[in-house]
């Protein structure tokens, strides 16, 4: 069994004891944040567990901000039954800036990591998962996700696989974080594939920004691409404090 095909069953086992019964998402009128910049950098951490996480990724993403010249928003406050529904708060306050980005609150970034706004001035800038995970899962996932919204829609080829824990968009393609009409079909990935069909729909040519900016845990080349990477993304680590807590004490040293 190859590593992409195994990478699918590891990650539904992990998460089905995380998955909720998922509701409808409810509408918030969101407060202007907006602090003097033109460009924002913008993290959700809901719940003690990555309030936690937060607590030792906040102060790489502040840094970060100020070195890009852009705004820092974590938003902390819980408004949704399903944590991953928070994400389409994101609309309207990316509808604000010239360019926004989004990282989930287990990102750590590298004390030097390049300024993804000048390398991205434009569109939208997401990474592209599709070469770990089988085609007919994916086609699946999507159906699913369609058929929970009563729409027919088909996964395009090349299939895609854009991961929304790493987004880079412009004010002109803040629609991205349009939420669902109906609840999301089960699935922790779900949000990502209703991100992705907003982008279809409206025939948005995503920038992949590459695996450095976005290397996520469950990778399996993450421990050897690690020197290079720029954004490091812990999803589905089991012990996520403490494989942050190592890494950040060696990249975010002066």
């Amino acid at each position: 069994m190859t590593a992409s095909t195994a990478q699918p069953r590891r990650y539904r086992e992990q998460q089905a004891a995380e998955r909720p019964s998922l509701g409808p998402y409810r509408p918030v009128t969101e407060p202007s944040r907006i602090q003097g910049s033109q460009r924002l950098v913008v993290t959700i951490a809901t719940g003690e567990k990555y309030l936690a996480i937060l607590g030792l990724t906040r102060r790489p993403m502040q840094d970060y901000s100020e070195r890009c010249g852009a705004d820092f928003i974590e938003i902390t406050d819980s408004t949704q039954d399903w944590p991953l529904y928070e994400k389409f708060r994101l609309r309207t306050i990316a509808e604000r800036y010239d360019q926004t980005l989004f990282l989930d609150a287990d990102c750590l970034v590298r004390r030097r990591c390049p300024n993804l706004f000048r390398m991205f001035p434009s569109g939208v800038a997401m990474r592209d998962d599709a070469s770990l995970w089988p085609a007919d899962w994916m086609q699946a996932r999507w159906t699913a996700v369609m058929s929970s919204q009563g729409i027919a829609r088909s996964l395009q080829e090349p299939i895609r696989a854009w991961n929304t824990g790493v987004v880079l968009c412009d004010r002109d393609h803040a629609f991205l974080w349009e939420p669902p009409e109906r609840p999301l079909s089960d699935g922790h990935e779900s949000e990502q594939v209703w991100v992705q069909a907003t982008l279809q729909d409206r025939l948005v040519e995503v920038q992949d920004i590459g695996p450095g900016f976005n290397d996520q845990y469950y990778y399996p080349t993450f421990r050897q691409t690690l020197p290079q990477t720029q954004i490091a993304h812990f999803a589905l680590c089991p012990d996520r404090l403490n494989e942050i807590a190592k890494l950040k004490a060696e990249w975010c040293q002066p």
